[in-house]
């Protein structure tokens, strides 16, 4: 079953709500995500020779996982896509 790419935004909050750290939630879905889908080596952190996919919010989601529904920018594979 698929899911629309928005909804990680709100699975953080819901990983939070059941007791995980808001540092435990954004790592289930970059690092443990991309090692899950088995693509650690290429995807899941920024560093050189990764896949530099990147969003970037307004506010910070360690204090505020809310800050994930703010968007101000998206890259993919390095390029700005919004």
């Amino acid at each position: 079953m698929t899911k629309p790419h928005d909804v990680l935004a709100h699975a953080a909050g819901e990983l939070i709500e059941s007791g995980m750290s808001s540092i435990d939630a954004l790592r289930s879905l970059t690092t443990e995500a991309a090692r899950a889908c088995l693509v650690e080596e290429r995807k899941g952190r920024l560093a050189p020779g990764y896949g530099a996919d990147m969003l970037a919010v307004r506010g910070d989601p360690v204090d505020d996982v809310s800050a994930l529904l703010d968007v101000a920018a998206v890259w993919r594979t390095g390029q700005r896509v919004r």
